[in-house]
């Protein structure tokens, strides 16, 4: 699972347990298995992206290999997957992000998917939730993944 070369540290040290990453069409099974629609009209079966109970490789960008942590490979076990609005993030859930609040989370989300920001050193939690709401619902939709370091 790709991250950002700049959250290692807080995954290696528990900081960071959840992640999102942008809805791009998939479907979460009952099983807890977050699944890519078929592009192949024929095919029969969906590809698994992640899954609940899978561990993965944690790789610092795209092209990179995994990282190897005291001479183990770092690996996330994923514990939870939801589909949410990340204009409803909580602080809280921001924290497991990686991130101090819901703002500063924000501010990274929307210069990676909308390409600009949206910081206002007056911006409140609530103002900018409101502003953002007022924005099209695409970039905002995602799966909020729940992960603890594999053993």
């Amino acid at each position: 699972m790709l991250f950002q070369h700049t959250l290692i540290e807080k995954i290696t040290s528990g900081q960071k347990t959840q992640t999102r990453r942008l809805f791009h069409d998939e479907l979460l099974s009952d099983k807890g298995e977050l699944l890519t629609l078929a592009t192949n009209p024929n095919a029969t079966k969906h590809r698994i992206k992640y899954a609940v109970g899978r561990d993965y490789s944690v790789c610092p960008g795209r092209g990179k290999p995994g990282l190897i942590i005291d001479d183990k490979p770092l690996r996330i076990l994923v514990t939870a997957i939801r589909f949410e609005d990340v204009r409803n993030i909580t602080d809280q859930d921001a924290r497991a992000e990686g991130f101090e609040n819901a703002l500063e989370f924000w501010c990274v989300w929307t210069s990676i998917y909308l390409r600009s920001t949206i910081y206002r050193p007056s911006a409140t939690t609530e103002t900018t939730r409101e502003f953002l709401k007022t924005l099209d619902d695409a970039p905002f939709k995602a799966w909020a993944i729940t992960f603890r370091v594999a053993e």
